[in-house]
């Protein structure tokens, strides 16, 4: 039985299913980890985003098409994004860490370097990256992954093109830590029995 509660992200280019998988994974989560209570946010950990045990059923809107900022008001959003996960982790996830309650980040930071266009961002790989890396980890990350030509058959916002590269970057750039890579073509019960296998090995020892 954990003494203190566990932080999962989950990623994945849109359509792969990942809001189908997080709203039948927290139930299992809650039950195998005797958690009582849990903490959804998509993206960044704020306020506006925060709900608790409920995950929202709007979707979250999504910027592409509108113009990109140049590199001064690309550094400027990268800044104040920074800021906001900070104050987020330290006042938000940590203390309800503490409070043994499993805490779901429906996309995190990582989205920033994975696809900065969803962002309108202007900026050096190397930058985007070393925000990564300054951004606090979730305890794991849940990579789902398919082909894209399931993808686009579920969703069709994303070309075949930027799904691979999607998928790319997620998978194969060592970018995210901890992560689990998740095949989510299957039946979301299957995609789910083995995502929980998988996250008791993650996380096994892993302080927290």
């Amino acid at each position: 039985m954990n003494k203190k509660g566990l932080f999962i992200c989950f990623e994945g280019a849109d359509g792969v299913g990942k809001s189908t998988i997080i709203n039948k994974t927290i139930p299992k989560l809650m039950e195998e980890n005797n958690f009582h209570e849990y903490l959804y946010f998509h993206w960044k950990p704020i306020k506006k985003e925060i709900c608790f045990n409920r995950v929202p059923s709007s979707a979250a809107q999504n910027p592409r098409g509108k113009s990109i900022r140049n590199p001064i008001a690309s550094l400027a959003f990268l800044f104040y994004h920074y800021l906001c996960y900070i104050y987020g982790y330290i006042f938000i996830i940590k203390p309800n860490l503490r409070k043994n309650r499993l805490v779901i980040a429906d996309r995190y930071a990582y989205d920033i370097f994975l696809d900065p266009t969803r962002f309108r961002l202007k900026l050096p790989k190397w930058i985007l990256k070393l925000f990564i890396g300054m951004t606090p980890l979730p305890h794991t990350t849940i990579a789902l992954v398919a082909a894209p030509e399931v993808i686009i058959s579920r969703k069709p916002e994303l070309s075949k093109t930027e799904i691979e590269q999607y998928q790319d970057l997620l998978t194969k750039h060592n970018l995210i830590k901890r992560l689990i890579i998740q095949n989510a073509e299957a039946s979301p019960d299957e995609i789910i029995n083995q995502l929980l296998k998988n996250i008791n090995i993650s996380t096994t020892d892993i302080p927290r």
